[in-house]
């Protein structure tokens, strides 16, 4: 495809000037909608860019201003400028040339209010538009200028009417027709297509004795048209009217003319800021008469801003301790309530220190009395048993004295553990040691049990300070593994029991749930099944045997129970050599099976039986 050739524009008739090139002609590529912005030099139309469709805006040189080299060459260097200035905050520029024989150039559409909007909408609605917002508008300013400085130019024209807010507060600073670059020699990049070649001191377009500016927002080197003095601080003061007018409601030195208005720009007075240190500081030194009295730049006149709307000491002021406390306490109040709290009890607490120093070290006395009996206890038990005396009354001491130790001891470890000497911190490992052992010994595995979790419910801080020897804790983990492995002795026993009371009370149902539970705990790997639960395990098969002879069914699930249990049953005894109990269940099997009432084979167990039926042959 071949490339598109933008058409060139005649020599712009008014200008009767070769030392000017041509610019290129838009020709058909922007359809314009309607006029949004007008001044005295061009206009601002909303447009369609035909070849990306999308809305722009289109600024205008008026057709009257092309008669005029000043205007053409302010015109050109404000969107050669803009271009040159890539900032989030600064429209960009997309095109320039020639439209409808005007220059043109084509910016980005903005689309929201001017902060002279915002000022009249704030009065009417304050809630919609606290002070802390706009401060937020002005320190995104203050940054959108500190970039345009840092690039060599100073936008010379900020005011309310120049700054933008679109929705969800997006910030532009618009119209740098009358910025001045410093950068002087290098005004006109090689890649713009347009040449400005004029006589090296028309470069500036600021010409000697000319104030340019809006007169509001004018700084007194403006006003006063010391040309050579704008600079970065004239930008400056303009931010520091505008902060003024958000902090204070007025502006700083509006009068009812122009005339006067200048005059007390020039002199610099206005009326002190009363209800904020930190603006009142700011704005006097962004408002001072001498430029070299202000900030150096919008970067520094930023820092000073953020801070203050953060609450932080900024370096218009010096603080004093008081501020920073009082800065402190409203940025974070509720650290600072806890500060102040803090300060509040830090007194009590240095008196109270002693005291509880004091009371844990009447708690170690305690414990050490308790600790040289509970080793008396001890001592007790192991001569009793050497004696063969029955040491049940012992245990029950033994035990009384643990406690004591512990409650005594946890409790001076829990109010200050330094205070704890080492060797009353290994006897409450003894303790614990000694409480889990008694209830093994005595055989009170409920009360060793509860001692167990006891254990394990302990805060960490009683944990780490005991010393539990290696020993100590091997001999604490064997216990707690025979303990564990108690339990489920315990467990099996209790549902063999609870079985066998509801088969004899014809309670079939709770019968039912212990027995599932039997058969999953007899089936697991980690559990031994000794010979007298196998026992009682048959003679429960052998119940529901003859429950099924003489009564209904049972349920499916527990069928397939009875029947493993009827196999296993048979195996046993047949390894036992009792061959006539082995008849007996093999002729009731039988029966139970000629009349369908345990239907529940498979090819495993008719295999098993058929083994059992040739050995009991044998046997026979």
């Amino acid at each position: 495809m071949p490339a598109t050739v933008r058409k060139r524009a005649k020599p712009l008739g008014a200008l009767k000037n070769d030392r000017w090139a041509t610019l290129p002609d838009a020709g058909d590529r922007y359809r314009l909608l309607d006029e949004i912005g007008r001044g005295g030099e061009a206009t601002v139309s909303l447009a369609i860019d035909t070849h990306l469709r999308r809305q722009v805006a289109i600024k205008s040189l008026l057709i009257g201003q092309h008669k005029s080299d000043l205007a053409v060459q302010r015109f050109l260097r404000e969107g050669m400028l803009t271009a040159r200035l890539h900032h989030p905050g600064i429209v960009p520029i997309h095109d320039i040339g020639v439209l409808n024989g005007a220059l043109f150039f084509a910016m980005e559409r903005v689309d929201g209010l001017t902060l002279r909007e915002i000022l009249r909408e704030a009065k009417e609605k304050p809630a919609e538009w606290p002070r802390r917002r706009l401060l937020r508008i002005m320190e995104r300013v203050c940054e959108i200028v500190a970039f345009a400085h840092s690039k060599g130019v100073a936008h010379r024209d900020v005011k309310p009417e120049n700054i933008m807010v679109e929705e969800f507060d997006q910030i532009y600073v618009m119209d740098w027709g009358i910025a001045k670059d410093f950068n002087a020699d290098d005004e006109t990049p090689a890649s713009v297509t347009c040449k400005l070649a004029v006589n090296e001191g028309d470069l500036n377009l600021t010409q000697p004795g000319q104030a340019k500016g809006t007169p509001n927002y004018m700084s007194p080197e403006q006003a006063m048209g010391m040309v050579k003095r704008i600079g970065y601080q004239s930008d400056v003061f303009a931010i520091g009217i505008i902060l003024y007018e958000i902090v204070t409601g007025t502006h700083p030195f509006a009068k009812e003319t122009v005339r006067e208005t200048l005059a007390a720009i020039k002199a610099a007075e206005f009326p002190p800021i009363t209800d904020s240190k930190e603006f009142a500081s700011i704005c006097g030194k962004a408002l001072a008469q001498a430029p070299n009295a202000r900030y150096d730049n919008a970067k520094l006149l930023h820092a000073d801003v953020q801070r203050a709307i953060d609450l932080q000491p900024i370096s218009a002021r010096r603080s004093t301790i008081y501020d920073h406390v009082t800065k402190y306490a409203r940025r974070k109040p509720l650290a600072a309530g806890l500060l102040a709290v803090v300060m509040v009890l830090s007194s009590l607490l240095v008196g109270g220190r002693m005291h509880e120093v004091r009371d844990v070290q009447r708690l170690v006395d305690a414990g050490q009395a308790q600790i040289v009996a509970m080793r008396t206890s001890q001592r007790a038990i192991l001569e009793a048993e050497r004696a063969s005396l029955d040491p049940t009354l012992l245990w029950k001491d033994c035990r009384q004295a643990t406690l004591a130790v512990q409650a005594t001891v946890n409790e001076a470890i829990t109010r200050r553990a330094s205070a704890v000497p080492d060797d009353v911190r290994q006897a409450l490992a003894e303790s614990w040691l000694l409480r889990l052992k008694v209830g093994m010994d005595s055989g009170d595995f409920a009360d060793a049990f509860k001692t167990l979790q006891t254990y394990r419910g302990l805060p960490a801080k009683v944990h780490g300070a005991m010393a539990m020897t290696d020993d100590d804790r091997a001999a604490f983990r064997a216990l707690r593994t025979q303990l564990l492995g108690l339990r489920v002795t315990y467990l099996i026993d209790s549902c063999l029991a609870a079985c066998e009371q509801r088969l004899d009370a014809g309670g079939l149902a709770g019968a039912i749930e212990h027995l599932k539970l039997l058969d999953a705990v007899r089936n697991h790997p980690s559990v031994t099944w000794n010979g007298v639960f196998d026992v009682r395990y048959q003679a429960l098969i052998d119940s529901l045997l003859a429950r099924l002879a003489n009564g209904p069914g049972l349920p499916k699930d527990v069928v397939g129970i009875v029947v493993e249990g009827v196999v296993s049953g048979l195996e046993s005894m047949l390894e036992e050599g009792e061959f006539q109990r082995a008849q007996a269940r093999l002729a009731r099997l039988d029966n139970l099976t000629a009349s369908n009432a345990l239907p529940a084979w498979n090819k495993e167990h008719l295999n098993r039986i058929a083994r059992c039926r040739a050995t009991l042959k044998v046997g026979a």
